[in-house]
C-alpha cells in the first residue's frame, strides 16, 4: 500500500517516510519528495488538488509493475493483470470512497474523469476501469491537445488539456493509472480548476519508481520486502479504518 510506511515508520521504518503528495519514499525528515517540492512551488495554490491518494507502489521488477505495464494492451483487458487492478480499485473505493468527500468538508464527488493518454490510445484503458465505477455520476470528457512527440515530462501545463464537459462548482475525482513525475495528473487537475471545478481529488492507482533510483527508494524496498496490498488501508487518510458506504 502506498503511504503505509508513514503509519508504521516510528516502529518499523524510522529511516523512511512517504511524500505527502505522491507517496514516493523519502527519508523521514522530509515532507515531500524533490519533484513534488518543485511542483508545489510552480503550481498556483488555487490550481492544486485537494487530495492525492495513491493505492499501491509499482516497482521496476515486481508483479504490480508488470500488471500496470501490460494492462494497457488491448489483448489484456480481460487478462489477470487487468482483473487484479480492477479488483484493487473496487475494493478500495467500496471501503474508502466517502473519505474523498470528508477531505473537502463533506462535498460529495459529483463526477469522475481519467487522465487522457499521452500515447494516443483511444479508448484509453482507464476508461474501462473508471466507467463502471462512476455508476450514475457523469464522466468528464477530457482531451490532450499537445502532440504525442512532446517530451513526456515537460512540466505542469494545464493548457495541454481541454475540458469538454461543464465542471462548474463540481467536485471531480480524477483517476490516473501510474504516477511517475506527476506532471500529467497535476496538469489535468489544474485544467479542471481553471474551467470551474471547485474541488479536484486525484486517485492514482500506482506510484512507479525504480529500485535502482534514490537511496530512499532502495531502502524502502529493503524494509517493506514487497508487502501485499490490503484494501483496509485508506489511501486518502493513510490509516487503517475499514468503512462501508
Amino acid at each position: 500500500n502506498a503511504g503505509l510506511v508513514n503509519l508504521e515508520q516510528e516502529v518499523l521504518y524510522p529511516e523512511v517516510g512517504a511524500c505527502r503528495w505522491c507517496t514516493s519514499p523519502v527519508f523521514s525528515q522530509y515532507m515531500y519528495c524533490k519533484k513534488c517540492e518543485v511542483h508545489r512551488k510552480i503550481l498556483k495554490a488555487e490550481y492544486m488538488p485537494e487530495t492525492i491518494a495513491v493505492l499501491t507502489y509499482a516497482g521496476y521488477t515486481d508483479q504490480s509493475r508488470q500488471d500496470f505495464y501490460q494492462y494497457k494492451e488491448p489483448i489484456s483487458y480481460n487478462g489477470p493483470g487487468f482483473q487484479r487492478i480492477n479488483q484493487m480499485l473496487w475494493d478500495s473505493m467500496m471501503l474508502h470512497a466517502g473519505c474523498f468527500s470528508q477531505q473537502v468538508s463533506g462535498c460529495r464527488v459529483d463526477a469522475l474523469a481519467w487522465v487522457p493518454s499521452g500515447q494516443g490510445r483511444e479508448p484509453h484503458p482507464l476508461e474501462a476501469l473508471v466507467r463502471p465505477l462512476a455508476g450514475q455520476r457523469p464522466l468528464v470528457q477530457l482531451r490532450r491537445l499537445a502532440p504525442r512527440e512532446e517530451p513526456r515530462d515537460k512540466g505542469i501545463d494545464p493548457t495541454r488539456y481541454s475540458v469538454d464537459t461543464s465542471v462548474q462548482g463540481a467536485h471531480i475525482l480524477l483517476v490516473e493509472d501510474c504516477w511517475v513525475s506527476g506532471t500529467n495528473s497535476l496538469s489535468v487537475a489544474a485544467a479542471l480548476k481553471r474551467t470551474g471545478a471547485k474541488h479536484v481529488s486525484i486517485l492514482c492507482l500506482s506510484r512507479y519508481f525504480k529500485p535502482s533510483g534514490y537511496l530512499a527508494h532502495r531502502k524502502f524496498l529493503e524494509l517493506t520486502n514487497h508487502q501485499g496490498f490490503d484494501p483496509n488501508f485508506c489511501p486518502v487518510t493513510r490509516t487503517f479504518h475499514p468503512l462501508t458506504l
